[in-house]
């Protein structure tokens, strides 16, 4: 049996890069089960857990417009800011 529903992603952007010399601001990455290539595991890590929850439906209290903003561990690191979009795949079974 086929699913048509259109399948939601995580995408990650990069809302201020701060002083980490790996992002420019505007960047973005899909979030998914693996850390994304060009994105450190400290970030993957800042942003995993909020993205899987948006993902699954969850409306977390520190979320705003349906985005959630959050912050690597650096102090002066990267301001993420994430979002949900239609990905326009298709599952199958």
């Amino acid at each position: 049996m086929e699913n048509n529903k259109n399948k939601v992603r995580v995408i990650a952007r990069i809302v201020k890069s701060g002083q980490c010399r790996y992002y420019k601001d505007g960047q973005s990455f899909v979030i998914g089960g693996f850390t994304p290539a060009g994105m450190c595991s400290s970030a993957y890590l800042a942003v995993i857990r909020d993205a899987q929850a948006m993902r699954y439906g969850a409306v977390l209290p520190w979320q705003n417009d349906g985005k959630i903003r959050t912050h690597c561990p650096d102090p002066d690191g990267a301001v993420w800011e994430l979002s949900l979009e239609q990905s326009g795949e298709t599952s199958g079974n």
